[in-house]
């Protein structure tokens, strides 16, 4: 026979089945699942360090703060302080 002779090849010739394509689909979709699981993963250890290193800051600035606070305090009780024992002296 001659190659003008023998019968086309059918379309499908080459392509998988049904079931070969459901199999990849499914490994796909769980690939992708765990790509999206991975993601969330980074994701949330990125904000848990951010608030971590939020919760710092805040913390710091609340230390300078009270401490700002009580160097005001410790000065003015000096200033009255003085006040007193200026006023006492000048009376005797």
């Amino acid at each position: 026979m001659s190659a003008a002779m023998m019968p086309p090849q059918p379309l499908t010739a080459g392509m998988p089945d049904p079931a070969t394509i459901a199999k990849q689909k499914d490994a796909y979709m769980k690939m992708l699942d765990e790509q999206v699981k991975q993601g969330t993963q980074v994701l949330e250890a990125q904000v848990k360090h951010q608030k971590e290193y939020l919760l710092g800051q805040a913390d710091q600035q609340k230390k300078q703060f009270i401490m700002q606070i009580d160097m005001e305090v410790k000065q003015q009780e000096m200033a009255l302080v003085r006040i007193f024992f200026d006023r006492d002296s000048i009376r005797f």
